[in-house]
């Protein structure tokens, strides 16, 4: 009688218990910039019990990725940047070479001597 009254206290202290919250995924910690911070505080705060817990290592995954991102829209920005200054650059030297060849004169073969002084020979 005894064991069935241990057995029945303790499967109901085990119902009883707080259900386990399921850790906040990396998505989850992305579109939360909040949450993804609080997160991060209380890791540093304990950092003993950071290297165990399943939400400090979404963090630092969610903080990677956030990282990449920005690097990639960086880089992004910078190669449209560049060509951007490369598309003006070449129409710059486009209307160089445009304006260069305007200013020289065309070739007339009419008005061009037929046989043009022949060049000394050498004794």
């Amino acid at each position: 009688m005894r064991t069935t009254y241990l057995v029945a206290v303790v499967a109901g202290l085990a119902a009883c218990s707080a259900p386990k919250v399921p850790a906040v995924s990396v998505d989850e910690m992305l579109a939360d910039p909040v949450l993804l911070q609080s997160v991060i505080d209380r890791c540093e705060a304990n950092p003993g019990r950071a290297a165990a817990d399943i939400e400090c290592g979404n963090a630092r995954l969610a903080v990677e990725k956030k990282g990449a991102a920005e690097d990639a829209e960086k880089a992004g920005k910078k190669q449209a940047e560049f060509e951007q200054m490369r598309a003006a650059r070449r129409a710059a030297d486009d209307r160089r070479q445009q304006e260069a060849e305007s200013k020289k004169k065309p070739f007339d073969p009419y008005s061009t001597p037929v046989n043009p002084d022949p060049v000394p020979e050498k004794p």
